[in-house]
C-alpha cells in the first residue's frame, strides 16, 4: 500500500525546488502547489512517487494530462521519503535506567 504524501512534506522532500519545466525553461513564479504526475482523474494516487512541487501556472497548463502529453519533463523523479521510526528521535539524556529498553 503506497504511503500518502503530506502536503507540507512534498516541498521539503525536493528542497523546495520546482520539478517541472516549461518547454522554454523553468517557471519563475513563486506561487507553487502540489501536482500529481499521473492525474487523480486518471487513477493517480496521493503517493509520494506521484506528487511533485510545481508552479501553479505550470500545473494549470498541464491540466489533466501526463507530463509528456503537455510538453513537460520532470527535472527529478519523485521518490518516497525514507521512513524513520519515532524512537530514533528519543534520547535518554537524563540517564533514566527504566527508559533504556525503549531507546536502544
Amino acid at each position: 500500500m503506497p504511503r500518502v504524501a503530506q502536503r507540507r512534506g512534498v516541498p521539503l522532500r525536493t528542497g523546495r525546488l520546482q520539478v517541472r519545466v516549461l518547454p522554454r525553461g523553468p517557471s519563475l513564479i513563486s506561487s507553487r502547489n502540489i501536482d500529481h504526475v499521473l492525474p487523480r482523474s486518471r487513477g493517480g494516487k496521493d503517493a509520494w512517487e506521484n506528487c511533485v512541487w510545481s508552479s501553479k501556472t505550470v500545473n494549470s497548463q498541464k491540466g489533466n494530462r501526463l507530463p509528456h502529453e503537455a510538453g513537460l519533463k520532470l527535472l527529478k523523479q519523485p521518490v518516497a521519503v525514507r521512513e524513520m521510526p519515532v524512537t530514533a528521535l528519543i534520547r535518554n539524556t537524563h540517564g533514566i535506567p527504566d527508559w533504556e529498553p525503549f531507546v536502544k
